[in-house]
């Protein structure tokens, strides 16, 4: 929802020549790189998801850097939503680069991510091995001695383990309804 205020330019009624500012949602300041979709500093906080200070951000032709690396990957991968969330351009691809200096001038030449299908490059080796393990099958309890080392490899072989040593499981509804990560999905007694 974007909040609008009306300038009414001396109209008494204000319907004719009303003109219309959009209120900022972040605090930019006006003539300030990142108003115009350049960053010379780190974006503070994801524009879809609030993140504060992501590690790495989604940088498109276009030049916004705006939008976390999790929610570009999930809005490309999952909801099949290839637009920039700024601007809403068609993007046929995005560079996931580190969360610091961001020159968006620079080429989007990467590492190219296991599906090309999403349009996804990764910047670096790490950033890639990150967006892979949104992907898998993996016990994201911290105790857990299958945790993040090793992967299963069905996600029947995930479920059993969860309710097995942890005791817990995944809502069948929300596995199938919500269009999150399955490391996002919450668990049940």
């Amino acid at each position: 929802q974007v909040s609008l205020r009306c300038m009414l330019d001396g109209n008494p009624s204000g319907m004719t020549s009303c003109k219309v500012f959009p209120i900022l949602f972040r605090d930019v300041s006006p003539g300030s790189e990142l108003q115009y979709g350049r960053s010379d500093f780190a974006v503070a906080s994801c524009l879809v998801c609030c993140q504060e200070m992501p590690k790495y951000v989604a940088k498109g032709r276009c030049g916004h850097v705006e939008v976390c690396w999790v929610c570009a990957v999930r809005l490309r991968a999952l909801l099949k939503d290839v637009r920039c969330p700024v601007c809403t351009d068609e993007l046929p691809e995005v560079t996931l680069v580190t969360n610091s200096v961001v020159d968006t001038r620079t080429s989007s030449s990467g590492v190219p991510l296991r599906e090309q299908r999403f349009g996804v490059l990764c910047a670096s080796s790490e950033i890639r091995v990150e967006v892979e393990q949104l992907f898998d099958y993996t016990c994201h309890y911290s105790t857990c001695g299958k945790s993040s080392a090793s992967a299963f490899t069905t996600l029947a072989d995930l479920k059993k383990h969860l309710l097995e040593f942890h005791k817990r499981q995944f809502c069948e509804t929300c596995l199938i309804g919500r269009n999150v990560f399955l490391c996002e999905q919450l668990l049940y007694d």
